[in-house]
């Protein structure tokens, strides 16, 4: 029902969600939000007492994005009284149903709504709503031929699948072929397999070198330690692409997490055996990071590594697993409010999930 919602939102770019609310003052905004978005939550920001009055900050999230900010002034009486001494932590569009009050508008922007409450409950609201993006990311897996048919297939998916950006995996479609970026539109993360070993690009005007930030075997001889990953910003969304083992780092999600990133790309050659690894890395790193992680691995010539699609929905707060190539439309906010993440690092040690890296981690 939500992807449905969102999906019709998208089409209508100069209509958002929160209009119906915007022509009609009498709309609770709790309703309107629990009706349109199932999975939102509600939580307080801030709230004080003063003599005659409470004054609290609220806000409404999908996942980690913020739908609606208010402010509210509620004047003290035994009906306001009686409910905070009880459970505060509750919209207010639930404590005034079924109450007599009335609203008059008082001041109104092309996103925002102020009004009075008077009645049995007197209060004065500012709400001010936030619309949600939709990000169209196309993502391939395959078999990997380490010829031209790989440069053939990559650039059919990407005329069928018209998108702002797209995730081959990692050393792909250029394998072990030369290298020409020509026909790859701004936004595509592909790569080839160089002298040094395997080497990723993310497509502006030019291509940009996308480096490792964990070494991890003999790629220690030919990086640096300490290395950070690059962010771009691609069309104002803020993408980070972090390469296969580096998704194994908490080193790397904790500085992603104070980045505001939009979303994770993890170009990425995995193991048929270790699928379920891998999801578990990407939940916790997505509880870390809270933004949408997309992963894309092939299966190579040698039948080790799997084709395989992994998605952390932040909204759902879930792994999705496809074995076939994916087109996503992906709702986001540009404003977020991170919550303390579920699980963390020490999650994975406790269910005896481990990476390669811990002299990366002094």
């Amino acid at each position: 029902m939500v992807k449905m919602v969102l999906l019709k939102l998208a089409q209508m770019k100069n209509k958002k969600w929160y209009s119906r609310l915007l022509k009609r003052v009498n709309l609770s905004t709790t309703y309107e939000i629990f009706n349109l978005f199932k999975t939102s939550k509600f939580v307080v920001l801030k709230q004080e007492e003063f003599k005659n009055h409470f004054y609290r900050e609220i806000a409404f999230i999908l996942g980690p994005y913020v739908l609606c900010f208010a402010k509210n002034k509620t004047m003290k009486n035994e009906l306001v009284l009686n409910w905070t001494s009880k459970n505060p932590q509750i919209p207010f569009g639930k404590i005034f149903k079924n109450k007599n009050t009335e609203r008059k508008l008082i001041e109104k922007t092309i996103n925002s709504r102020k009004y009075i409450v008077s009645g049995e409950i007197n209060a004065t609201i500012e709400e001010k709503f936030r619309g949600l993006e939709i990000l169209k990311v196309s993502a391939f897996c395959g078999n990997v031929m380490n010829s031209k048919e790989d440069i053939n297939i990559s650039k059919k998916f990407i005329s069928k699948n018209k998108s702002d950006l797209y995730l081959f995996p990692e050393s792909y479609p250029f394998s072990r072929i030369v290298f020409n970026s020509k026909g790859f539109p701004e936004g595509t993360i592909f790569g080839r397999y160089g002298n040094h070993g395997p080497e990723t690009y993310f497509m502006k005007k030019n291509p940009v070198q996308i480096s490792k930030s964990t070494a991890f075997a003999d790629e220690k001889k030919i990086m640096k330690k300490g290395r950070f990953p690059k962010i771009i910003d691609h069309k104002g969304i803020k993408v980070a692409v972090i390469i296969c083992y580096d998704l194994l780092n908490p080193r790397i999600s904790h500085y992603l997490a104070n980045k505001d990133i939009d979303i994770v790309f993890i170009p990425s050659m995995i193991p048929s055996n270790d699928v379920e690894k891998w999801k578990k890395f990407l939940y916790v790193r997505g509880q870390e990071i809270q933004c949408p992680l997309i992963l894309a691995s092939n299966k190579d010539k040698r039948n080790i590594c799997i084709p395989k699609i992994l998605y952390y929905d932040p909204i759902e707060e879930k792994v999705n697993e496809y074995n076939k190539p994916q087109v996503f439309e992906i709702p986001f906010g540009k404003l977020k409010i991170k919550e303390s993440p579920r699980v963390h690092w020490s999650w994975l040690l406790k269910n005896k999930v481990f990476g390669p890296f811990s002299k990366d981690f002094d």
